[in-house]
């Protein structure tokens, strides 16, 4: 089976000679910018349409295209030229503008050795693009994320209906022309749930190369609310969140927490943290978390529709060196764990490092609204290198989690 071109892969723009090795430029190129027919819920390129004027037509004109690949052609000191066309949906522009594509490129064709890749959702296709796509060597990518059921989970139409049925129209149609693709199979978290299902399924349609692409949904920060974009990168707080496209927090006016659990490290070296001490922080954590959601989330011990169910999980604990106090682990959205719990000798063990996983979900059909993952070092918070009990640890962790809170329910404090 031969090794087909990854559409994502730069390898091709180094090229060795004897003199050393030629280093050329990669470019993605968005002739249609964020437009596109579908409405992908974990897609995080339909909204940067708020960082465009009124009246932004998006379509890459004439001239921009003819100097575009003019310029990239001469600029690249590599004999081979790779063009990666990408959207939105790139697709949407008609046959017509990549055959403009291919005159605009013959020119140069004696000099370099040029190649185009298409990235599209597969809706679109028809017999005329095909014909085009295998006649002039377009390596295809093609989104689809497995069987139907885990497909249409994030991949809808405007009208929120499933593209699965769609999409594999499209596959059967570059199968049967013969057009060189491979598929892009993005993993959100309930996908990932399914790995081997996804796997089996996408070999036993026939495909050979496939390309697994993480989610990762971020919370905005204050600039980028105001400009428009919902998923952009934080400023601080944790690494990783998802929120579900769509989700209204303001119907939630009360919390619900379900008890924190501890889980640790399988092969933590040291095991200085008790069930009874765990049993003591869980305590500890719910009295601050009820604090830190006074006169805005009332905390209630049973589910309703204006309910918000919150479950925590500190994961992976590897207690630090019992002789050592001051060690500190700054958790998930800003909890620092820190000498814990006092030992035999009247000291605090550290906790050497940790991770916290959350979620948030509707408390009567426990639908997922969001998640957060993080881990991170005492250090890159100045100011809390030490903390003297885990009060003051559940305190400020718990004052991170209302901000998360407000976040997402669109309060400012």
């Amino acid at each position: 089976m031969r090794k087909r071109r990854d559409i994502m892969k730069t390898e091709r723009a180094n090229v060795n000679t004897h003199n050393g090795t030629l280093r050329g430029i990669h470019a993605v190129a968005k002739p249609i910018g964020p437009l596109c027919n579908l409405n992908c819920e974990y897609c995080f390129y339909l909204e940067k349409r708020a960082l465009f004027g009124e009246g932004e037509k998006f379509r890459m004109t004439d001239d921009v295209l003819s100097a575009f690949i003019a310029n990239y052609i001469e600029t690249q000191p590599t004999p081979i030229v790779e063009f990666v066309w990408q959207g939105g949906e790139p697709t949407l522009l008609g046959v017509g503008f990549y055959k403009r594509v291919i005159e605009l490129q013959r020119p140069y064709a004696r000099r370099k050795t040029i190649k185009n890749s298409l990235q599209t959702n597969g809706t679109l296709l028809t017999d005329e693009w095909c014909r085009f796509l295998k006649q002039y060597g377009f390596l295809v990518g093609i989104s689809l994320d497995g069987p139907k059921d885990v497909h249409d989970r994030y991949r809808r139409d405007r009208s929120g209906n499933g593209t699965f049925d769609r999409v594999m129209r499209g596959l059967r149609l570059l199968q049967r022309h013969g057009v060189e693709y491979n598929v892009l199979a993005s993993v959100a978290r309930d996908t990932a749930a399914h790995p081997l299902d996804v796997y089996r399924f996408l070999r036993g349609e026939g495909v050979g190369f496939i390309q697994f692409a993480p989610i990762v949904e971020r919370m905005p920060d204050a600039r980028s609310r105001r400009l428009g974009p919902r998923l952009a990168g934080p400023e601080g707080g944790v690494a990783l969140v998802y929120i579900k496209q769509g989700a209204d927090f303001s119907k939630y006016n009360e919390v619900m927490f379900d008890q924190v659990v501890f889980y640790l490290k399988k092969d933590a070296k040291y095991k200085n943290i008790q069930p009874e001490q765990m049993k003591q922080l869980a305590d500890e954590f719910a009295r601050a978390a009820a604090k830190a959601m006074q006169g805005a989330y009332p905390v209630v011990g049973e589910p309703g529709p204006d309910v918000l169910r919150v479950r925590v999980a500190i994961t992976d604990i590897e207690p630090g060196n019992p002789v050592r106090s001051g060690m500190t682990t700054v958790l998930p959205i800003g909890l620092a764990v820190s000498i814990i719990q006092k030992g035999a000798t009247g000291k605090y063990p550290g906790v050497g490092s940790a991770s916290m996983e959350a979620e948030f979900l509707d408390s009567l059909t426990n639908e997922r609204l969001a998640a957060a993952i993080d881990k991170r070092a005492g250090s890159k918070f100045s100011g809390f290198s030490k903390f003297a009990s885990a009060k003051e640890a559940f305190d400020f962790w718990s004052k991170r989690l209302r901000i998360f809170l407000d976040k997402a329910h669109g309060r400012t404090r």
